[in-house]
């Protein structure tokens, strides 16, 4: 089982979808609702330089995350594992 941290916003297609896709593979994850904090939002954005939500991080350590990018990239990333 592997651990994800997941920046969204309330009404996003796709961030539903990327919390749908974890739950599927049980995968843990924590969420971190953006949608009443814009202020919040714009600075993990301009962080890690994505300009869309979701913005998913794999949570490895305390003093490691990689990120990962938004959903279709959550996909490219969770396919890497099926490969390997």
């Amino acid at each position: 089982m592997r651990n994800f941290i997941l920046f969204t916003k309330e009404k996003c297609d796709f961030c539903k979808e990327a919390l749908t896709k974890l739950k599927s593979l049980e995968h843990s994850y924590e969420e971190i609702k953006l949608s009443d904090n814009p202020k919040g939002l714009s600075m993990i954005k301009n962080l890690y330089g994505w300009e869309t939500v979701p913005i998913i991080l794999e949570y490895i350590s305390e003093k490691k995350q990689t990120f990962v990018g938004g959903y279709s990239d959550l996909e490219e990333y969770l396919k890497k594992d099926e490969n390997d």
